[in-house]
C-alpha cells in the first residue's frame, strides 16, 4: 500500500505502451534502494559504533535516519506542475487542443482548395 503513491504518479507520466517496462524498472529501483539502504544503515551503525551493548550514539544515529529518509522530499521539484491536476480536466484541455488543432488544418485545407485567394 505504502507503494500505491509512486504507481499512481508513474501511471500518469508513463508513455502508453511502455508500462509494463517501468514498472518493472520501478520494481527494480525499489529493490536494489532496500538494499543500498540496508548497507548504508549498518555502516552508518558500526561507523557510529552502536552495538547491543553500547548505545552512547544512538540518538545521533536515529537522528541520521530520519533526515536521510526526508532528502528525497528535495526532488518533488523536479516533477512536472501538470501531475497535480486532475486527469479528466487533462483530458478535456487535450481534446480542446485536438479540436483547435483539427480547426485550423480544416482551414488550411480550405485555403488550399480555394487557390489561397479569398
Amino acid at each position: 500500500i505504502s507503494f500505491m503513491p509512486i504507481l499512481v504518479l508513474a501511471a500518469r507520466l508513463c508513455p502508453e505502451g511502455v508500462e509494463a517496462t517501468l514498472f518493472a524498472t520501478l520494481m527494480s529501483l525499489l529493490n536494489g534502494g532496500g538494499s543500498l539502504g540496508n548497507v548504508l544503515g549498518a555502516g552508518l551503525t558500526a561507523a557510529l559504533g552502536v552495538t547491543s551493548d553500547n548505545f552512547d550514539n544512538l540518538f545521533l544515529l536515529v537522528s541520521l535516519c530520519v533526515l536521510m529518509g526526508l532528502i528525497p522530499l528535495s526532488f518533488l521539484r523536479l516533477l512536472p506542475p501538470e501531475l497535480d491536476r486532475d486527469p479528466d480536466d487533462l483530458t478535456a484541455e487535450a481534446s480542446e487542443v485536438a479540436r483547435e488543432d483539427m480547426l485550423e488544418k480544416k482551414g488550411l485545407l480550405e485555403e488550399l482548395e480555394t487557390g489561397g485567394t479569398e
